[in-house]
Formats: C-alpha cells, structure tokens, sequence
C-alpha cells in the first residue's frame, strides 16, 4: 500500500441508455481484460464508482495498486482512480452524481491530505477524452471548496425552509450547485450568473448539512 497523493477522475464511455448501472459490467469487463483481482474481492480497476444514482461503490482500497491508467505508474497505489458512469463527450453527470462525487472528494481530500491541485483528469496522462469534455478540471476541483460546501448548505436550508424547487446549476467561473431559490442564491454569494439550470426532483429526506465552512 501506498499513501494516496492524487485523485485521477474518470469517465466509463457508456451512455446511461445503455446502461445506467454499470458496475457489474464494468467489473467483469476489467475481469476478461486483466482479471486483476483486488483485496476488496472485485476486478474494477478503479478504487470508486459512482452511479447514475450517486450510488458510490469501493472496489479498491485507498493506496492499492489498480488497473485505470498505466501512464507514468498511475497505477501504483499513489493515485485514488474514482470513475463515473455515463459518457460525458455526450452527456453530463446527473446531479446526483456530483453531489455524489462532491462528497467522496471531501472526504479524502481530508482523510489523505491530498492537494486540490493534484485532483487530476484521465486525460492529462493518457490520449483520450476521459472523462469527458463536459467536464472541467478546475470546476471540479472547486467543487468540494469550503466555499462551495457551504453555498450548498445554505441553499438546501433554504430549500427546506421555503419548499422553494430543486436547482442544479454551473457558475460563470466555478461550479455551484444547491438547492433553494435562484434569486436568493444569487443574493447570499452575489451574481454567478449560471448557465445552466436543471430540476432536481424527489431528493431524499435525509439530506442535511449545517450553514458554514465543513
């Protein structure tokens, strides 16, 4: 085992149509391709999955060696590999999905003391895509910000105080997402201006966060 220093984001290359729950596949596919088989029981080659759902799966410990990217040892237990369902040169994650992602990033952002600079792409080592051009780098690494977890808090008190409708949405220059009333969002952390806004319905009771830096 080796003390995780990097975080590399990838994407499967499967649409949801396809697929929306790609784990079983994924796994015996890296089965027939490497049959690699980690301490966990499972042949993924990444350390996480997340679902369309934001189901996170663990196949691989923290600090194992993995079969996601062979480019400059990548695979050597330095590197946690998170991938996400779905194809995002044709589509984008699912809100629950981010939210999803948001979380595992916090948490080994602290558990592993890994720098948010060394929140890496796929296709930074590798001549691919992957994860997506629908995603961005620096996006997603303000994504579990203090920052960025507190406007998420904020809103979805907001959400439950004023049973306003469910957002999810992109700012001008790093991505938000939160749940409450557009208007007031853009009140308690000025203009963000986003581009794009997308309802989320049916969020599960047991959501909660406290307002503040977490």
């Amino acid at each position: 085992m080796k003390k995780p220093l990097y975080i590399m984001l990838h994407h499967s290359a499967v649409s949801y149509d396809k697929n929306p729950d790609q784990f079983d596949a994924n796994n015996n596919y890296h089965k027939a391709q490497w049959n690699f088989k980690g301490s966990l029981g499972f042949y993924l080659g990444y350390n996480y999955e997340i679902s369309k759902t934001g189901l996170t799966r663990q196949a691989r410990a923290d600090g194992e060696v993995t079969a996601a990217c062979y480019q400059k040892d990548m695979n050597d237990g330095r590197c946690i590999h998170i991938c996400m369902d779905g194809h995002f040169d044709q589509e984008k994650p699912t809100p629950e999905q981010i939210e999803a992602l948001r979380k595992l990033l916090k948490q080994k952002f602290e558990e592993h003391n890994i720098k948010r600079e060394n929140l890496i792409f796929h296709r930074d080592y590798a001549p691919k895509t992957c994860p997506g051009s629908n995603l961005d780098i620096k996006n997603i690494r303000d994504l579990a910000t203090p920052e960025g977890n507190e406007l998420y808090a904020a809103a979805l008190t907001l959400m439950k105080e004023n049973n306003s409708p469910a957002i999810y949405f992109f700012g001008f220059d790093n991505m938000w997402h939160g749940l409450g009333d557009m208007d007031i969002l853009k009140s308690l952390k000025g203009n963000y201006n986003p581009v794009e806004i997308m309802k989320v319905e049916n969020l599960p009771d047991n959501i909660s966060f406290s307002i503040g830096k977490q």
